[in-house]
């Protein structure tokens, strides 16, 4: 499994995590639902991709960035990446339910709690 490594922010720790020059994760490290990360050793020097993460992380809560620009990688089933895509395409300051969500990728309702926890999960 890929260590995870902690970035601080205003909201807590944010756990991220990199596989072959990509994101493929961010949580905060006190969500619901947290995944199991092993944490990289202290000594271990973190990759350029999260440095660079971390530093934009940190541009976003200072509000001198208003976009992620570090390559990432959006698993998961099918859909999921579907609707990560479409995530990344809403301008900064949009705000989107879940159901909306799941309405627009001919879901129904009922559906919109499984596209939450994917987003949850999502970088």
């Amino acid at each position: 499994m890929t260590p995870g490594h902690l970035i601080p922010s205003p909201l807590g720790d944010i756990v991220s995590r990199a596989e072959d020059d990509l994101l493929t994760a961010l949580f905060l490290a006190d969500q619901h639902r947290f995944p199991s990360t092993p944490f990289a050793q202290r000594q271990y020097t973190a990759a350029p991709l999260i440095l660079q993460a971390q530093e934009q992380i940190a541009e976003l809560f200072t509000g001198e960035r208003r976009v992620l620009a570090v390559s990432f990688q959006l698993r998961g089933r099918s859909f999921q990446p579907r609707i990560g895509k479409e995530l990344t395409a809403l301008p900064y300051g949009t705000v989107v339910s879940y159901g909306t969500i799941a309405k627009s990728h001919g879901f129904g309702p009922g559906n919109a709690r499984s596209r939450k926890r994917y987003l949850c999960k999502t970088p």
